[in-house]
């Protein structure tokens, strides 16, 4: 009877062994698992903001962009306004309407200082974009500046 109590208690010391390294094995596993998952948010959160980061670069960068291109477009808006009120210095200071092409005595006279004033336009133009055209220093009075021939 005594062999059989040991066998039995044996079988018993067995299982509660078993079942405390199950037991442990289990814990282990989640305790793994849950390092893991752990992990991986980890990387999802480094990855999302990462993105956002990224994002927010190239929301800068757009918005640089747009600046610089509008600032680009604003200067070369005053440097062709500059231009072109230049042009109009110099077309005042070298065209002077003749006497007799300040008021038209008929339409065949008025056609011929028209035709006197283009062609004054393409001599100039033709001076202007070669450079011989000697311009004026701007001057002090604006009025002058709109005052057309």
């Amino acid at each position: 009877m005594k062999l059989v109590l040991q066998i039995t208690l044996g079988i018993l010391l067995a299982g509660i062994v078993t079942a405390i390294i199950n037991i442990a094995y289990v814990n282990y596993v989640a305790y793994e698992a849950d390092r893991f998952l752990e992990q991986q948010a980890k990387l999802l959160r480094e990855k999302v903001a990462a993105q956002k980061a990224a994002e927010k670069q190239r929301r800068i960068e757009t918005f640089k962009a747009k600046y610089l291109a509008e600032q680009e477009k604003k200067a070369r808006m005053t440097i062709n306004q500059a231009e072109r009120q230049k042009r109009e210095r110099a077309w005042k200071s070298y065209y002077v309407t003749p006497d007799e092409c300040r008021s038209f005595k008929n339409d065949a006279h008025m056609v011929s200082c028209v035709n006197h004033k283009i062609d004054a336009k393409k001599e100039f133009d033709r001076l202007y974009a070669t450079g011989e055209m000697i311009i004026p220093p701007p001057s002090n009075n604006s009025d002058n500046l709109f005052n057309l021939q």
